[in-house]
């Protein structure tokens, strides 16, 4: 007898359960249609559509305060009433959001999932270092020793080019950490800067071509830990290697010539 009543409670949540459903759908598909929104609106709010709570997932960097303002809702607030493409574009105008979706979890749930913008690299301009993201702007984070250690790009066009750069070192994962700086020369090539104070200048043409070679040097020579000061690839048919002066070989001293009218051997 007991499982029988059981089976007619089930059978009645269920039959209540799609009920809801149904109901949600129908003013979400109404919320659409403009004419006699507003009473809508109020007709939700009567039988319990507000929002009682908000979700949000993805904020790190972002200040809490200034999601909740680009919200613009309390809780109480009609859930039918919320205009989710405006308070998307206000998330997106924060510092640090990238993208933001929202929606309405009826009967009372906002959710919010944010895809916070991330530093790239240090852009220096002017003497000073501010870091970017990888559409190039310039990130308001004010401690950068927070970021870690994040390549210096240097040049008025290395944040537009910065995320191209970055993608093809990174490549290579065991020489890409010894790059400390990239200067953009001319606006048309790269040269790199390395950890120990190496010079790489890389050609205009397929640069990522001339990076893979010097991993494979590196890889197969130790390249790195010869007393080089710069490498150059610009040349199709040749790499110009440039070592300090006292790193080359000195030429053999010349001995000196007998002077006039002296004969060698022994004197009488």
């Amino acid at each position: 007898m007991r499982s029988l009543t059981n089976f007619f409670h089930r059978r009645r949540l269920m039959r209540w359960g799609l009920g809801l459903g149904a109901l949600m759908l129908l003013f979400a598909i109404l919320l659409e249609m403009q004419p006699g929104k507003a009473r809508l609106v109020e007709l939700g709010a009567r039988i319990g559509l507000k929002v009682a709570r908000v979700e949000l997932e993805g904020r790190d960097r972002e200040n809490p305060q200034s999601v909740r303002h680009a919200l613009g809702l309390e809780i109480g607030t009609p859930i039918l009433g919320i205009d989710l493409a405006a308070a998307k574009a206000r998330l997106e105008a924060l510092p640090f959001v990238r993208e933001a979706a929202i929606e309405r979890r009826l009967p009372d749930t906002i959710y919010v999932q944010l895809t916070e913008r991330q530093p790239l690299a240090f852009w220096q301009r002017h003497g000073t270092q501010v870091p970017i993201d990888r559409e190039g702007k310039v990130m308001p984070i004010e401690t950068l020793s927070e970021l870690g250690p994040l390549i210096v790009l240097v040049g008025e066009d290395a944040p537009r080019e910065g995320a191209a750069l970055i993608t093809w070192l990174q490549s290579e994962p065991d020489l890409f950490p010894r790059v400390t700086a990239a200067v953009r020369m001319g606006g048309r090539r790269w040269q790199l800067r390395l950890d120990h104070g190496m010079v790489v200048d890389l050609p205009e043409q397929n640069p990522e071509s001339a990076w893979h070679l010097l991993a494979g040097l590196e890889r197969e020579d130790h390249l790195l830990e010869r007393d080089v000061k710069k490498l150059d690839f610009r040349l199709k048919d040749r790499l110009v290697v440039q070592v300090p002066p006292d790193a080359l070989p000195k030429p053999p001293t010349a001995k000196a010539a007998p002077a006039k009218g002296t004969m060698k051997g022994k004197p009488a």
